[in-house]
C-alpha cells in the first residue's frame, strides 16, 4: 500500500442464496415471456413464408408437369408424321417410281436397246 493513503476495500453486500436465485428467477420470466413471444413470432412468420413458397413451387411443378405432358403428345405426333414422311420420300425415290412418273406424267419412255448409240 502506499503510505499515507486510506484505502477500503469495495466489498458487495452480502446476499443470501435464496434471494440471488428469486432475483434470477424474476428477471428471466420478465425477460422469457417476451423472448418467447418474439421467438414464437418469428417461427410462426418463418413456417407461414416457407408453407407459401413451396406452394407457389408445387404449383410451378404442377404447370409445367401439363405442359411438358402437351409437348411429349405433340412430339410423339410428329415424330410417326415424320416416319410417315420418310417412308414416303423412299417410295418416291425409287428408280420404279421415278421410272413410272416419267412415263405417267412426262411422257417418257426408257431407250430400248437399239436406240441407244455408243461413241
Amino acid at each position: 500500500m502506499i503510505a499515507g493513503v486510506n484505502v477500503k476495500v469495495y466489498r458487495s453486500p452480502t446476499v443470501t442464496i435464496g434471494m440471488r436465485q428469486h432475483v434470477a428467477v424474476r428477471s428471466l420470466s420478465a425477460s422469457s415471456k417476451r423472448m418467447t413471444r418474439l421467438t414464437a413470432t418469428v417461427l410462426l412468420t418463418g413456417f407461414v413464408v416457407v408453407f407459401s413458397l413451396s406452394q407457389f413451387v408445387h404449383r410451378q411443378i404442377v404447370r409445367t408437369a401439363g405442359q411438358v405432358e402437351q409437348l411429349q403428345s405433340a412430339r410423339f405426333i410428329v415424330e410417326s408424321e415424320h416416319i410417315k414422311l420418310l417412308a414416303e420420300r423412299e417410295q418416291l425415290a425409287a428408280k420404279s417410281a421415278i421410272v413410272q412418273y416419267a412415263a405417267e406424267r412426262l411422257k417418257l419412255q426408257a431407250p430400248e436397246k437399239r436406240q441407244i448409240q455408243h461413241i
